[in-house]
């Protein structure tokens, strides 16, 4: 869903780039894995970073809003 995601992940988290920023996913989920895909394939671009990083940032706080935990927070 979201086109190069694993450099979005990098940005919304400040991260080098090249550094494991999901060693605690990589434990947790075994079907997860950082293997090479269409993009890691392609270079992108300053702008398609950023983009893609803004819809991933966007998606995983729509994410939490729509839990308890989420709506208690909204509603306070």
């Amino acid at each position: 869903m979201v086109p190069f995601w694993k450099e979005a992940m990098e940005t919304v988290l400040d991260v080098e780039p090249g550094v494991d920023a999901f060693p605690i996913l990589n434990k947790q989920c075994h079907t997860y894995s950082l293997t090479e895909d269409e993009d890691s394939l392609k270079i992108p671009d300053d702008l398609t970073i950023e983009t893609s990083a803004e819809m991933l940032y966007g998606l995983v706080h729509r994410q939490y809003i729509l839990t308890r935990v989420g709506l208690q927070a909204m509603v306070r």
